[in-house]
């Protein structure tokens, strides 16, 4: 939960200066713990992240975009600002211009899968992780796709027991078991 939450503007940015590792702070809201905490990601995983975010994830907005699935997305609120500080706050704006504020380490998953902010061509999630509709994946959905990835490695790495190599054959093909009995009961 706490990884699949992340908003955009919460993964740290790179900076020229450099480091081997960047850290920001998780809304408590979405820790197991319900307690704000401190985590830390590797400067080359942040570069990925940035790399993401500027093609398959634009990709997938735009395309959303054109189709108009933000057009009638139900419960959407437009982020207008993010205070900083040690007590940041989002404030928004629903489709009947009602506006509201909540203290960003109080906001839940299902509240932040709601929030967007104007892009160039119409409204984008602020949600990190996307699906190919360009719709916030769900955090549940992880369970799926490690699953997956699971099944594929175990695949390669553990086969089917007719296809996997004996060693005795592979190391020495005229040791098989059969003519090790011989040796054995002699």
């Amino acid at each position: 939960m706490e990884g699949a939450s992340l908003l955009t503007f919460e993964v740290p940015s790179l900076r020229l200066e450099g480091g081997r590792y960047y850290t920001r702070r998780l809304a408590a809201a979405v820790t197991r713990s319900k307690k704000a905490r401190t985590y830390y990601v590797e400067a080359r995983v942040v570069g990925e992240i940035e790399n993401s975010i500027d093609s398959s994830r634009a990709e997938a907005i735009r395309s959303a975009q054109v189709r108009g699935r933000y057009d009638s997305m139900p419960g959407m609120l437009l982020v207008t600002r993010v205070s900083r500080g040690p007590k940041p706050a989002v404030y928004w704006c629903d489709r009947q211009r009602v506006t509201g504020r909540i203290a960003l380490t109080e906001a839940t998953a299902d509240e932040r899968m709601t929030w967007y902010t104007e892009g160039p061509e119409g409204p984008e999630p602020l949600w990190l992780w996307l699906n190919e509709m360009g719709l916030p994946f769900q955090p549940h959905s992880w369970n799926n796709v490690f699953t997956a990835a699971n099944r594929r490695c175990r695949a390669v790495l553990d086969p089917e027991p007719e296809r996997r190599l004996d060693p005795h054959r592979s190391r020495a093909p005229y040791a098989t078991p059969r003519s090790c009995r011989h040796f054995v009961s002699a």
